[in-house]
């Protein structure tokens, strides 16, 4: 950020001579503030908060930069939309690192030992439950369910048709259902 002859205002570097409006400083600080404490209420960690500001903060000036964004009143507005599909991006992106890992977390909310407890079974059940399918279906299972895939887009992507895979996935739910309910009638008679 360069400042300009006004010491209240600063602007960023506008290619080849365009004139971007100028954002006082103070009102950049606290969108960024703000933009701070909305990302950490859905991320919950200060560094991926702090990240997710900082691309919002270059997405919006680039949108400045682009003239796509004109008033001072759709600024806000705009910088939380954008911060919205930032989110979500990174949590993607966690997701295929960790592709189970989301769905599996359920001891977080358990409050006493026995529920702690049947929460960690359940989950050590879903995985195994999960492994035990084909790869095509872990990865198709994935795709919908954890990068949230719609059947249209994955058949797209893969060049498959859409009517096959809708069918593949039901298959691989009701394969994924019985390996479930043969754990609960196996835990049940021990």
């Amino acid at each position: 950020m360069v400042n300009s002859p006004d010491p209240s205002r600063s602007q960023t570097s506008a290619p080849q001579g365009a004139t971007l409006p100028s954002i006082p400083d103070v009102a950049l600080s606290t969108l960024r503030d703000g933009l701070v404490i909305i990302a950490m209420r859905r991320l919950r960690r200060e560094d991926l908060a702090q990240e997710a500001a900082q691309e919002t903060l270059a997405r919006v000036l680039a949108a400045l930069q682009e003239g796509r964004l004109t008033g001072a009143a759709q600024l806000g507005p705009y910088a939380y939309g954008v911060l919205r599909h930032v989110i979500i991006d990174m949590q993607r992106g966690e997701a295929r690192t960790q592709p189970w890992a989301p769905l599996m977390d359920v001891t977080s909310s358990a409050t006493d030992a026995l529920e702690q407890l049947v929460a960690r079974e359940t989950s050590t059940g879903v995985r195994r439950a999960l492994q035990a399918l084909s790869t095509a279906d872990r990865l198709l299972l994935q795709r919908c369910f954890m990068q949230g895939l719609r059947v249209s887009e994955i058949a797209r992507r893969t060049g498959e048709p859409e009517g096959r895979l809708r069918q593949r996935k039901l298959r691989a739910l009701a394969r994924l259902r019985a390996l479930l309910g043969n754990r609960t009638a196996t835990a049940s008679t021990e």
